[in-house]
């Protein structure tokens, strides 16, 4: 199927797809398995919203498909290393000034946390509260640093 998007305008949806807000976008829609893995059913990659990149000006379009141009030989870290991955950092930067949206970096912070993406609970298991590495004072046995 021949696609009905310019070059540029394919440029930006490719960077949009790999931006954090579009991630957020994908875990909304996922369901749940009894497994660690989750799934997203194809109805709701079909609905899933993404940016219209045929309604963008001229301008945002040029600076999005060169931050494609820029970006798109890089390599993206896994989702879990979400908050420290300079590649994504950059997308959503392109993102951010070509569409005057506020910066990402506290949602790639949150969504590195997601136990989804991690495979980590939130929360430590009953009965271990209080023992993350956080919470150890000084002079603090070095096994229990090691949790």
């Amino acid at each position: 199927m021949q696609s009905s998007l310019s070059p540029e305008q394919e440029k930006a949806l490719l960077l949009w797809l790999n931006s954090t807000p579009a991630l957020l976008l994908v875990l909304s829609r996922r369901v749940a398995t009894r497994s660690a893995w989750m799934q997203v059913k194809q109805p709701q990659w079909a609905a899933m919203p993404v940016l219209d990149v045929r309604a963008l000006p001229g301008k945002a379009l040029a600076r999005l498909a060169q931050a494609f141009d820029d970006l798109g030989g890089r390599e993206l870290m896994a989702l879990a290393k979400l908050d420290a991955d300079p590649t994504r950092a950059a997308i959503d930067a392109a993102l951010s000034v070509a569409l005057g949206l506020p910066d990402f970096a506290p949602l790639r912070q949150l969504l590195a946390r997601e136990p989804g993406l991690t495979g980590k609970p939130l929360s430590p298991p009953p009965g271990q509260a209080g023992l993350s590495t956080g919470d150890l004072r000084e002079g603090t046995a070095t096994q229990l640093r090691l949790l």
